[in-house]
């Protein structure tokens, strides 16, 4: 006998390369009863270290139901979302989506909380105010090749670490999130 919901819930993965599409899509959606976004700079770089040492970051949880046509607002990002009826509502997760793809979507914003680079040197997460540096690839930057190549060739000095940052683009791009 089925129930009003024939759907039964399915566990599945998203790479962050393949969420940040769904996002730019605007196949990503966040329900009302969502509260606002909350986290701060140190969240967001807490998030991006669990992700380069390869630590879990926990499961996400949506639903995929039908959305309208509209402009969804994640964090200081707006897509203009067509109608689909296969949105991915975020249940549970959206501080961390919200995060990855304000950081790593190259866009125009003045929320700094977003506006984290990558030190070569150190190999470590550094805030905007070193995003200026020679050896600091801007985190949009790293998850782009093409972008990330035409880095590298404005910066030559940092040339002897490029293996170094394509890891990284490697590791941010294909990292499982359970969902």
């Amino acid at each position: 006998m089925k129930g009003q919901n024939d759907t039964a819930p399915t566990a599945t993965t998203y790479t962050i390369e393949d969420l940040l599409l769904y996002v730019q899509s605007g196949r990503v959606r966040i329900p009302n009863f969502q509260r606002v976004f909350r986290w701060q700079s140190t969240d967001v770089a807490r998030l991006l270290e669990s992700i380069y040492l390869g630590y879990p970051i926990g499961s996400l949880l949506l639903w995929e139901r039908p959305a309208p046509a509209l402009d969804v607002k994640l964090g200081a990002l707006t897509i203009k979302a067509p109608k689909t009826e296969k949105a991915l509502w975020i249940v549970d997760g959206q501080q961390r989506i919200t995060s990855l793809a304000n950081t790593l979507i190259d866009q125009q914003t003045a929320d700094k909380r977003f506006a984290w680079g990558f030190d070569l040197r150190t190999e470590k997460f550094v805030p905007p105010a070193k995003n200026a540096e020679e050896f600091v690839i801007p985190l949009p930057t790293i998850v782009n090749l093409q972008k990330l190549f035409r880095w590298f060739s404005e910066h030559p000095s940092a040339a002897d670490r490029m293996d170094t940052a394509t890891a990284l683009a490697r590791t941010i791009r294909e990292y499982k999130i359970p969902a």
